[in-house]
């Protein structure tokens, strides 16, 4: 799970249905309204590790971020991961 919080105030419907184009099928997303959107991204990655898996999540929502035109608005350097493991 990556939470990225974004820094424009509120994200519009926009912005959102670009970011889940951009994330694809393996990726689902919330936003949690506060002072600033948070984006929460939680995929199941396959990875020889948890940490390869996290990082190729990671990879992506910068990805995603930076198509859509959006990763300055975005921060990105304060971003939480977390993994849970599949059961």
């Amino acid at each position: 799970m990556v939470r990225v919080t974004y820094l424009g105030g509120t994200l519009v419907a926009g912005d959102r249905s670009a970011l889940a184009h951009a994330l694809g099928d393996n990726c689902t997303f919330t936003v949690s309204p506060e002072v600033f959107d948070v984006v929460t991204v939680t995929a199941s990655m396959e990875g020889g590790t948890a940490l390869e898996a996290l990082s190729s999540l990671d990879r992506a929502v910068d990805r995603a971020l930076h198509y859509i035109g959006l990763i300055d608005h975005f921060d990105v350097s304060g971003k939480t991961l977390t993994v849970h493991p599949y059961l």
